[in-house]
């Protein structure tokens, strides 16, 4: 950005120093001038060939600008990340920031705490975050600030200054949220304000085509940078599709664009072929490679870096059993499509496991979608799980009251069965006591989710049902997965068992510790 906004500025200077020694002009060559500079791009002029668009020739043209100013955008997933992105940035920056301490106020984490930080509850709580881990506590936690709807607009100013809080088509980076772009984009009201239309109007105008998302500041992107994807993943990746289609479209409006400094493969439509995305994250998603597949588009191709699973650190590795003799049972479900993997597990599910169901049976649903479908069918089948108390639910939509009922329930024996979806464990992670068997519908897509699960087994007691006649059968782990989900088994298990369970004659795998 910054030898960009040097190179502009140093061609205005040639410009107007140009045009000094010019001999004066007639007013009507002026008009003229003025038209050509303000003329959208001739698709025909723009097709020709533009490997060189800043060389000097006879009559030279400095095309160094997009259609708007702003050329970076920075998707992350909470203010908490946007406030370590720009404090780095700042740390580099040799000049003053203007409005930085708004900055540092509105997305720095809020204070917690006071004169009583040494009472009896401030105690617990430090104690409760301090078990949720340091990854945890560094998005979540007391000091973190979570929010993830916001944007941020930062300009490079000509005397040298960096300004934050700059209005969109003045900066130079954006810095948004996925949601935060969603809802600066929305197409605007009748009355101006962001949204859909009220009822009224939608009646008024059901047959008219839906309005154009305000996104003509995104048109001139050349380096999109989309980072912490791990915890996008459980934020609605949707918006961050969404946000990358927007990206490098033809502007909808002329904001005042000089078309003569206009760079040719922007006028003819290539933008996105010069574009770079970066996506970076803890682990590889199959959500992350389409997005990538379908988003990254430059011409010198795609690099992708990614690490492999050693045995030494894998989940499985982290699984501590005093004792030992934790049978860890992992079973491939037959599957012909990605699309059906869920149904998949769902179908296995209620015809293999579900008869031989016990009490204490936590079961870990990696999709929400497939949490669904489960609940559904164990709905159907109630009278099986009548014996041993039916089911609870905990997922990411549940209030801390549910939450609570839910989990003293499993804990005193009152529900059998407790389904934990992935998500509610990434922005909870609730310690559930009382397991005593645990089942995976679905590989955890954070694998240390497998050990938190695993490692939970009978801790903390279990509550006041001490003659249930299930203590007496050893703990157990059983894993559901399909061949599309090796990404997620891979950083459990190890790459070396990965490929092998995947692809062996064999459909049951058993592992100990």
């Amino acid at each position: 950005v910054t030898t960009s906004r040097r190179r502009i500025a140093h061609h205005d200077r040639k410009i107007r120093t140009a045009e000094a020694k010019r001999p004066p002009v007639s007013a009507a060559e002026r008009k003229q001038a003025k038209r050509v500079k303000a003329a959208p791009p001739d698709p025909a002029a723009a097709a020709a060939p533009h490997d060189d668009d800043t060389a000097d020739g006879p009559n030279p043209q400095h095309r160094d600008q997009g259609f708007t100013r702003p050329t970076v955008l920075a998707l992350l997933p909470t203010r908490g990340a946007a406030l370590a992105f720009v404090e780095a940035a700042v740390s580099l920056f040799d000049g003053d920031v203007e409005n930085l301490d708004r900055f540092r106020a509105e997305f720095s984490g809020a204070p917690i705490g006071g004169a009583h930080d040494d009472d009896a509850e401030a105690r617990r709580r430090r104690k409760v975050l301090a078990a949720k881990g340091p990854e945890w506590n560094e998005w979540y936690g007391d000091h973190a600030n979570d929010d993830d709807d916001f944007r941020l607009g930062i300009k490079m100013n000509d005397n040298g200054t960096l300004k934050l809080f700059a209005d969109f088509y003045g900066s130079d980076i954006i810095l948004a949220s996925p949601l935060g772009l969603k809802v600066a984009t929305a197409p605007k009201n009748k009355d101006g304000t962001d949204g859909t239309d009220t009822e009224e109007e939608e009646e008024k105008d059901d047959d008219a085509p839906p309005a154009a998302p305000d996104a003509d500041f995104l048109s001139s992107i050349e380096l999109c940078l989309v980072l912490h994807s791990q915890v996008l993943l459980q934020q609605n990746f949707d918006h961050v599709l969404s946000s990358l289609a927007l990206l490098n479209r033809m502007p909808s409006s002329d904001r005042g664009t000089d078309y003569s400094r206009v760079r040719r493969y922007m006028l003819a439509g290539d933008a996105a072929t010069r574009r770079q995305l970066v996506v970076t994250s803890s682990h590889v998603d199959p959500a992350l490679l389409g997005c990538l597949r379908r988003h990254g588009r430059s011409a010198a191709g795609q690099l992708r870096l990614r690490r492999s699973a050693p045995s030494d650190a894998a989940a499985l590795a982290d699984v501590v059993r005093p004792g030992g003799g934790l049978r860890q049972v992992f079973r491939r479900v037959q599957c012909d499509d990605a699309a059906g993997s869920g149904a998949s597990l769902v179908r296995e599910f209620t015809s293999a496991v579900l008869p031989s169901l016990r009490r204490r049976t936590l079961v870990h649903v990696a999709s929400y979608f497939d949490y669904v479908a489960l609940r559904n069918a164990l709905r159907r089948h109630a009278t099986a799980l009548e014996d041993i108390g039916g089911f609870g639910s905990i997922t990411e939509y549940s209030k801390p009251e549910e939450q609570t009922r839910a989990r003293a329930q499993f804990f005193h024996g009152r529900k059998g069965v407790l389904l934990y979806t992935g998500r509610a464990h990434f922005f909870h992670r609730l310690a559930v006591r009382g397991a005593r068997h645990v089942i995976f519908l679905g590989m955890p897509v954070l694998s240390e989710f497998y050990s938190d699960m695993v490692n939970g087994i009978d801790a903390g007691g279990i509550g006041d049902d001490d003659e249930d006649e299930d203590l007496v059968s050893p703990p157990s782990v059983l894993g559901l997965f399909t061949k599309y989900e090796a990404l997620a088994l891979e950083r459990i298990v190890s790459s070396d068992h990965c490929g092998h369970m995947v692809t062996s004659a064999k459909s049951t795998f058993l592992f100990s510790a």
